[in-house]
């Protein structure tokens, strides 16, 4: 027998079957009675008497039906039980509990490696389809819509349910009710539309039996026991690590015995962790605490990866690491605004929104780095988490509180400006007083600053910019001032400077500045005056500023300054600074430039700089003609960017625009990147796009690695893309590990060989080996086993030997097995000498046993030569002595090349670091010059090379060997080469191999795509090989930029 639920109809295949529900009818609900009875009537089956009166049907009389009442029932017009339907009967509700119950279990068996979420969640979507097919047919009772609307509502609460246990159970993670609301709709919607032909061809389901009690009881049965296990497995219930979690140490932090929770048996993932970020309040109003934790006993990996997957355990640690990210975020976000009372709800408010935050950052993690499996990604994100972390390693304490001393200011860096006056910038944060380095200014109600204290870790040290602990300000007189340096026990000592004192002297409006040493000796300032005299306006900016010597006099200070005078543009912070001299006429200073310009912020810190030239904004090196500035929040420069005189990007020779450092709060730069105009990642000219280091407390290298504008670790020529580093308690480097390259592919993983070093502070003597990643002795990429490094007292390597694995000293390289070194008192090389294993003389690759090595009183080399085995002077490439000159700002302006006679053979001017002229004076066996004894350059305003041209001794034109006198180039706005020009002595054109001209096409990544020849006509001219056109291809991938083929089709 079915039912029918939407019509309430009784479907028997004969009378008997309907007359048994009469025989025991108190088994049944009455409704069921009643629809018997009414299936009686309607079949016209009259109810045997011994069975009348054995049922009531609720009404108020029994009800009887025989063959000849029919119409009395019908007259009676009850009503259709499908009106008074309400509700579902419990077993449709159990049947659905069974159901899904059984779809949850196989989906965490296997929709996990198999579907993904989204079609996890489609599937219960259709999931409408299997009850209402379960329900006995389908009807065109009025009613088959309210039961459709309530098996759907009733399907949508079970979902939600599915989801909510499935998520409880795989990711530990929990939905909140408005997450619900939303996915309940959007479930309801969607499994209408699935479930939508029911209504189009519900006539054509075919009806099928009830689901049976048994089957519902053997699901529940089957599956609840299992559900039961995955959520206390899976949820670490009963764990013995309990509810421990761990504060955020480091980025390395997390080991594998971390991983401590109930490996995941049902996921297609390899390790999880779980790490949040709380809020404490340690003592009320006072000290606030924002951590990132993790939970061990919620943090898993699969027993075969522990131990041995690297990248997995990185991948976690960066997870991590990203909690830790947001909550120095949270912590900056609190400091860094004023002081005011908060209620507890608006904070937990606050920590809501970042632990979101946290959990998106987690999750564009994943989703991009596809749970680390692409590396380059991974890469690119550990680097933009490190640098984040290095950016606000201010921030790394979890424990905070505000306020400063009223009469008490700190600052990161301390400088004595233009105008001499002594200012401080860069913030300093007040929980840092107990370990960072920063200046105290103190200050009292009268006279405002009269002490600046340099402190490092909490105790007064000497400072990198003046070189003293202490400096005392005293007002001696209304108007004069004393600043005095000291060392951190109270002593007077000269700073770095040359003197102890400056005294500021004021008379109305002008300022001048006299320096003293201890013995109160007159000494010159930082430029190299004896005095500077300064004139203020009424907004105590300077006007201007000139300079006196020893006897009174103006002089021109080291700078090549002699007065200058100060404009203040509309543009707040904007300053224009001029140079004139003695006649009041407008000078250049010793770089070429007339005018400067400064920008300032509000912090006083220099934002932007610029120079200008003429009429034309220029800078010494690649046309760059504002350099702008910016600063992090303890005041360390974090990025510096050129432009040209119109403030367009501009990148230099290497196409780099800007740079970006990260600085941590001892001051060691964690990160540096080159990017370019572009905002991309650009290698430098070693191939490196960032660089990273990781230092210890005490500012010891701990890690240095280097990685390509790809994300991809680079390795030099010796493997060392990635190296970190070990100390002995005398912070001696104890090993070198190199952890990258070495003639094996680029992995995070891969452990070079270690270099140990041993000390003997008797000899001053190091000693090393090399050891590979099973602790095996080995060696280093040029076969070399061990080695001995003699220093002299003051550290200097002056000696240095390598040996094989047998202990014979190796030559490993141009056959030399020892160098030696000799130094003079400013620890300037003066000599280096070579020999061979058998402690022989021996000669490096100039073919030189000696190279010789003199410095000026600045400790600039102006001198090097080369010598044999007799200590006579060879030459080598011609030469066998160099010489340099210098300018004030050590520039090199002219290098000259000497033979082993004493005679220039080479002579070399520049200018603003461009070669200007060279002069050789080679010849012939016959003293007959054998090419041009004069070369000429001459450059753009953006130093961009406009012409190479050729003379005699004489300064008489001559041609090169191709029977050019002078080469011409012109450039595009982006100074790439546009078309070469060769000229004769007289200014004619002059064709080789019948070209003249030569003209170049670039595509958008400045790669010449087309060379093009052409005669003194400007006609395409083909060359000796029948070429007048050449067209390059390149690949498809910008970062390699590599020429897969060149076309050179023939012109008549």
């Amino acid at each position: 027998m079915e039912v029918n639920i939407f019509s309430k109809r009784v479907q028997a295949n004969s009378d008997k079957d309907l007359l048994k529900y009469l025989k025991r009818p108190q088994k049944y609900e009455p409704k069921l009675i009643e629809a018997v009875l009414a299936e009686l009537s309607t079949r016209k089956v009259a109810i045997p008497q011994e069975l009348k009166g054995t049922f009531n049907t609720g009404n108020k009389s029994q009800h009887t039906v025989g063959k000849n009442d029919t119409n009395t029932v019908a007259e009676k017009k009850k009503p259709d039980v499908s009106q008074s339907f309400n509700w579902l009967p419990g077993i449709v509700l159990l049947d659905h509990l069974s159901y899904y119950m059984l779809l949850l279990s196989l989906s965490l068996v296997f929709s996990i490696n198999y579907f993904s979420n989204s079609v996890f969640v489609y599937l219960l979507c259709v999931s409408p389809l299997i009850p209402l097919i379960h329900a006995n047919g389908i009807s065109n009772s009025k009613n088959r819509r309210e039961y459709h609307f309530q098996v759907r509502m009733i399907l949508s609460v079970f979902i939600i349910a599915i989801i909510s246990f499935r998520g409880l159970i795989l990711f530990n993670s929990t939905n909140e009710l408005k997450d619900l609301l939303i996915a309940m709709t959007i479930i309801l919607v969607l499994s209408g539309i699935f479930s939508w032909p029911l209504y189009k061809y519900s006539e054509k389901w075919k009806r099928l039996k009830i689901t049976s009690l048994k089957y519902v009881r053997f699901t529940l049965i089957l599956t609840g026991p299992f559900l039961l296990a995955c959520m206390v497995l899976h949820n670490s219930w009963f764990h013995p690590l309990g509810d421990v979690s761990h504060q955020w140490k480091s980025k390395t932090y997390l080991d594998y015995t971390d991983f401590g929770g109930y490996p995941r048996f049902f996921t297609e993932y390899d390790a999880g962790i779980r790490s949040e970020i709380e809020f404490k309040v340690n003592s009320p109003g006072e000290t606030n605490c924002i951590e990132a934790r993790f939970y061990p006993k919620y943090t898993w990996m699969n027993p075969w990866d522990k131990g041995e997957s690297y990248l997995l355990l990185q991948h976690e640690r960066y997870h991590f690491n990203i909690t830790e990210m947001t909550a120095r975020m949270a912590r900056r976000e609190i400091i860094s605004k004023p002081y005011q009372y908060t209620t507890r709800a608006e904070m937990n408010d606050f920590i809501a929104t970042y632990k979101k935050r946290n959990n998106r950052n987690q999750y564009l993690y994943d989703h991009q780095t596809d749970h680390s499996i692409k590396t380059a990604m991974q890469s690119i994100w550990q680097f933009k988490i490190d640098s984040t972390l290095t950016v606000l390693d201010s921030y790394w304490k979890s424990e905070f509180n505000m306020g400063y001393g009223q009469n008490e200011t700190y600052h990161r860096f301390i400088e004595q400006t233009g105008d001499l006056r002594i200012t401080g910038r860069g913030n300093v944060l007040p929980y840092e007083h107990d370990y960072g380095s920063y200046y105290k200014f103190y200050y009292d109600d009268k006279y405002g600053l009269n002490e600046i204290n340099y402190y490092r870790s909490g105790s007064l040290e000497v400072d990198p910019y003046f070189g003293a602990a202490v400096i005392q300000v005293k007002q001696v007189s209304e108007h004069k001032t004393l600043y005095g340096f000291y060392n951190a026990k109270g002593k007077a000592v000269n700073n770095r400077f040359g003197y102890h004192t400056f005294i500021e002297t004021q008379k109305g409006q002008h300022f001048q500045y006299q320096f003293f040493d201890l013995n109160r000796n007159k000494v010159r300032g930082p430029t190299g005056e004896f005095v500077t005299k300064v004139t203020r306006n009424t907004q105590e900016q300077i006007i201007s500023k000139h300079y006196l010597d020893q006897a009174g006099n103006r002089m021109k200070n080291s700078l090549g300054q002699y007065e200058l005078l100060y404009s203040y543009l509309s543009e707040p912070g904007r300053i224009l600074i001029k140079n004139y001299d003695a006649n009041g006429k407008r000078m250049a200073e010793a770089g070429g430039n007339y005018l400067y310009y400064y920008e300032y912020n509000e912090q006083d810190e220099l934002i932007k700089s610029y120079t200008q030239k003429g009429k034309e904004f220029v800078d010494i090196k690649d046309s760059i003609a504002i350099k702008e500035f910016i600063y992090d929040e303890l005041g360390y420069e974090s990025k510096l960017s050129y432009y040209d005189g119109n403030h367009h990007p501009r990148e230099d020779g290497d196409g780099i625009w800007c740079t970006i450092n990260a600085t941590d709060r001892y001051g060691n730069v964690n990160m540096h990147a080159t990017y370019n105009s572009n905002g991309v990642l650009v290698n430098d000219d070693m191939g490196i796009a960032m660089r990273f280091w990781e230092f210890d407390s005490l500012g010891r290298t701990m890690e240095y690695s280097e990685y390509d504008r790809g994300g991809i670790i680079v390795f030099d020529e010796d493997g060392f893309g990635k190296v970190r580093y070990t100390y002995d308690n005398q912070s001696r480097v104890e090993q070198i590990t190199n952890l990258n390259g070495y003639d094996h592919p680029v992995s995070t993983h891969y452990q070079g060989p270690t270099t140990h070093y041993l000390y003997d502070t008797s000899k001053n003597l190091e000693t090393g080996y090399y050891t590979d990643a099973d602790d095996n002795v080995t060696s280093d990429k040029e076969g070399v086993y061990a080695f001995a490094l003699y220093r002299d007292d003051n550290g200097n390597l002056i000696r240095s030997e390598y040996y094989d694995d047998q202990g014979n000293l190796k030559e490993s390289q141009y056959d030399v097995a020892i160098y030696q070194y000799s130094y003079d008192n400013s620890d300037n090389k003066l000599e280096t000498k070579y020999f061979n294993a058998q402690r022989l003389p021996a000669y490096a690759f100039q073919g030189a046993h000696i190279n010789r090595y003199t410095y000026d009183s600045l400790n600039r080399m102006i001198e090097r030569s080369y010598y044999d085995t007799l200590d006579q002077l060879i030459e080598f490439d011609n030469y066998a002595l160099i010489q340099w000159d210098y300018d004030v700002l050590d520039n090199n302006v002219e290098t000259r090349y000497y033979n082993k006679d004493g005679v220039v053979v080479i002579k070399r001017k520049y200018e603003n670091n461009n070669l200007v002229q060279e002069v050789k004076l080679t010849h012939d066996y016959k003293g007959i010059a054998t090419e041009p004894s004069i070369t000429r350059y001459t450059y753009d305003d953006r130093n961009n090379l406009l012409s190479t041209s050729y003379y005699n001794l004489r300064n008489s034109p001559v041609t090169d060997k191709a029977g050019v006198h002078r080469y011409e180039n012109t450039y595009d706005q982006l100074d790439r080469g546009q078309e070469t020009k060769y000229y004769s002595t007289n200014g004619q054109p002059v064709e080789i191999d019948g070209i003249w001209s030569i003209k170049y096409q670039y595509d958008h990544r400045n790669n010449v795509i087309r060379l093009s020849k052409y005669n003194d006509r400007d006609q395409l001219q083909t060359d000796a090989e029948g070429i007048a056109i050449e067209r390059y291809e390149y690949d498809l991938y910008p970062e390699f930029d590599t020429l897969i083929s060149k076309k050179c089709p023939y012109v008549q």
